[in-house]
């Protein structure tokens, strides 16, 4: 806990003083300041993402997968982590988002169509926010039928208002 300590002061202070330690500071912060180790990934890339990534796995940390998975360049299997592990639509397709691939949106929409709960709050991204490159009419015909949406009604209300407006 002390190295621990010691380590996020110094990363603190100057990021670059400590860097030849940043590859232990993952697993340090996943057991003593979870809540740091976020920004610890974001603001150092002088660690291992693959032993990141096995930390946070084993500590259940999904968010700070998420990230890592992205940074190493696999965006569909932080998109499976952020709607397996945490039913985040909305970080979903920020990340979709932030990478413009197009792949990478068609397999937000597959998941999202095939549960209620998913698609509710992919529909309402999409009517809200503009979602990226998602069309609400090619997504609505996606919906399976009989798929029971609760709000339905709502959201194609404002998706149909949102594209009108776009036009």
């Amino acid at each position: 806990e002390t190295l621990h300590a010691y380590l996020h002061a110094l990363f603190l202070r100057d990021s670059a003083a400590g860097a030849a330690l940043h590859d232990l500071q993952p697993a340090l912060y996943a057991r003593f300041n979870p809540a740091q180790l976020l920004r610890f990934l974001r603001e150092s890339s002088d660690y291992s993402l693959a032993r990141a990534l096995q930390v946070c796995d084993r500590a259940g940390l999904v968010r700070e997968s998420v990230f890592i998975l992205a940074r190493m360049g696999s965006p569909a299997a932080a998109l499976e982590r952020l709607l397996d592990g945490l039913g985040d639509v909305a970080g979903a397709v920020a990340l979709a988002r932030d990478h413009g691939d197009e792949d990478l949106w068609r397999a937000l929409a597959d998941r999202c169509v095939a549960s209620p709960a998913l698609a509710k709050q992919l529909l309402s991204q999409v009517a809200d926010h503009a979602a990226g490159a998602l069309e609400p009419a090619p997504l609505v015909r996606r919906l399976p039928p009989g798929l029971d949406v609760p709000g339905l009604r709502g959201d194609l209300e404002r998706l149909l208002a949102v594209s009108a407006e776009r036009r």
